[in-house]
C-alpha cells in the first residue's frame, strides 16, 4: 500500500492517525498524506505494543501484528524483521533504540510491499516524528550514521 503512503497495512480503526486521509476505494486500510506520517502509525503501534501490552521481542511485536490467524506467513516474517533489526526474534529490545525503529520499518516496508522504497531521510523523519532521534556527541552534533 505504498501508493496509499501506507507501508504498514494499517487497517482503519476507531484510532485516528496524524495525516490519515478519508477512505476512497478500498474502506478497510487507511491512507496516509505522506509517507512519514505512515510509518510514522507504524512506530505508535509498535510503542503500544510494547508499553501497553509489554511486548519487548520482535516476535511478540509480529505476532500480535500479522498473526497467522489472519493468514500471514507470521513465522517468516518475524525472522525477516529480527534479521532487519540485526537482532534475535527473542531478544529484549525497545522500539525506541533508534537501530531497532529503523529496523522494523525497513523489515515490515518491505514484508508487507516486497520492497522497501523509502530512503534513510524519509527513515529518520518518521522515527523524529515520534521523538525517536540519533544520539548526540559532545559538541551537540547529529552521530547518526547513513543519515542523509
Amino acid at each position: 500500500m505504498i501508493a496509499e503512503n501506507n507501508p504498514g497495512n494499517i487497517r482503519i480503526s476507531s484510532q485516528t492517525w496524524q495525516g490519515q486521509l478519508p477512505p476512497e476505494v478500498d474502506d478497510q486500510f487507511c491512507r496516509f498524506d505522506t509517507p512519514v506520517n505512515g510509518l510514522r502509525a507504524i512506530l505508535k503501534i509498535l510503542m503500544t505494543y510494547q508499553d501497553k501490552h509489554g511486548f519487548r521481542t520482535i516476535r511478540g511485536w509480529i505476532y500480535r501484528w500479522a498473526p497467522p490467524s489472519d493468514h500471514n506467513p507470521t513465522a517468516a516474517y518475524v525472522q525477516n524483521v529480527a534479521a532487519a533489526c540485526g537482532v534475535g526474534v527473542d531478544d529484549c529490545v525497545d522500539i525506541r533504540a533508534l537501530p531497532i525503529a529503523l529496523g522494523c520499518l525497513r523489515g515490515i516496508v518491505k514484508q508487507e510491499n516486497g520492497q522497501q522504497p523509502y530512503g534513510d531521510a524519509t527513515l529518520m523523519a518518521a522515527c523524529a516524528a515520534v521523538g525517536i532521534l540519533p544520539p548526540q556527541d559532545r559538541s551537540g552534533v547529529s552521530t547518526a550514521e547513513g543519515a542523509e
